[in-house]
């Protein structure tokens, strides 16, 4: 297992070639409760910075929430706001739930006799193999088609952890193993493995950063990969809530695809040890 420690100097002076790029997050307003009926506040944003709503609210219509059971909750007060979006759940059920976003999409870019590049399908748009087929000319060259799966979740917790929604298989990239996300404590080594469907995904680039960039001098983020295992092992010293970003890529591809990619974004809460 790679360990990294995370010192609270070293998040401050850290930075990520990714730091400045719209992420993605749905973060709740605590990640874990002891009474019954206890009610959790979201916000879901794609933003410029931590868990700071500045840029575009994530849709609605692309956010589930999973009962610790297996059934689908629905998303209560929720609204659309300019920057973010809001919505609660009650937490009737003891054990772990999964709150998220997925998607899956063959992208394309190819070029025309002219010259003149395309890219495929259009932006927010998702397109599967017979539509590509549909929109691809048949003079086109340079052909490349990536088959993209993409999520983000965070998981809260009634009572004691449960582990159905949490450790997973599918084609994308999935959480597959290692510490529960709402057992995370300061001094105490955390795990983190990712698989790619059937496969291992290791060397897979990982990215973490701690909430509340925008009180230090300089923006905030560790890079790293995934061991050979595909785990990532870190150490916190600072508790608080974290986000952290793993993107993996490989030619284990379906046709039409050439290439497969997966973006797992999990956000989990560090308490103090």
């Amino acid at each position: 297992m790679k360990k990294i420690m995370i010192p609270a100097i070293a998040l401050a002076l850290m930075t990520s070639t990714a730091s400045h790029a719209h992420r993605m997050w749905i973060k709740p307003s605590v990640t874990a409760v002891s009474g019954q009926d206890e009610t959790v506040t979201f916000d879901a944003a794609i933003a410029n910075q931590m868990f700071v709503p500045d840029h575009f609210a994530m849709p609605l219509s692309r956010i589930s929430a999973t009962a610790p059971d297996g059934t689908e909750m629905e998303l209560e007060s929720a609204h659309k706001l300019r920057y973010r979006s809001v919505f609660d759940l009650t937490l009737a059920q003891s054990g772990t739930y999964r709150v998220g976003m997925q998607s899956a999409s063959l992208r394309a870019s190819w070029k025309t006799p002219d010259g003149e590049s395309h890219r495929w399908p259009g932006r927010g748009e998702t397109g599967d193999a017979a539509s590509l087929k549909a929109a691809l000319p048949d003079n086109a060259t340079d052909v490349e088609v990536v088959d993209y799966y993409s999520q983000a979740n965070v998981f809260v917790t009634s009572g004691a952890p449960s582990f159905e929604l949490l450790h997973t298989k599918g084609k994308g990239l999935v959480l597959s193993g290692g510490t529960h996300p709402n057992d995370v404590y300061t001094g105490e080594p955390a795990t983190f493995t990712f698989t790619m469907g059937d496969d291992v995904a290791a060397g897979a680039t990982a990215t973490l950063v701690k909430g509340g960039e925008r009180y230090r001098d300089t923006a905030s983020g560790d890079t790293m990969t995934t061991d050979a295992d595909g785990s990532l092992t870190l150490t916190f010293d600072d508790a608080g809530m974290y986000f952290l970003e793993v993107e993996y890529e490989d030619s284990n591809a379906a046709a039409p695809a050439q290439q497969r990619r997966g973006s797992y974004v999990l956000v989990f809460e560090v308490l103090p040890g």
